[in-house]
């Protein structure tokens, strides 16, 4: 059995590395716009976006766990490719989506 990874549902703590915690980070969307954070047009097949399509797949509780993972991967990069402010919100995506939080939502409203 996989071990939780360390994010956690009830708290996000800030990285002993100096990045803030995702939780702490304000973004402004506008969901009438991709781009390449919260809507990048490469992630879908026609109407189907991959993270519906892996859930389909695999379950939304492996999908979940998968979106801990990213934000882990995009906070521990995110001063290495000088993207540094893109990492940082795809973590917060990736956060908020392991949490039932989908960010998704902001732009069917």
């Amino acid at each position: 059995m996989l071990n939780e990874p360390c994010l956690s549902d009830e708290t996000t703590p800030a990285s002993p590395y100096g990045h803030p915690s995702p939780d702490d980070l304000q973004l402004e969307l506008d969901p009438s716009k991709k781009d390449p954070v919260f809507w990048p047009a490469h992630y879908n097949q026609g109407d189907i976006e991959c993270i519906d399509a892996m859930a389909a797949a695999f379950g939304i509780d492996a999908v979940r766990i998968y979106a801990k993972l990213a934000a882990f991967k995009y906070l521990w990069r995110s001063d290495e490719k000088g993207t540094s402010d893109q990492d940082l919100k795809k973590a917060v995506w990736y956060t908020r989506f392991a949490r039932g939080d989908d960010p998704r939502k902001e732009r069917a409203a």
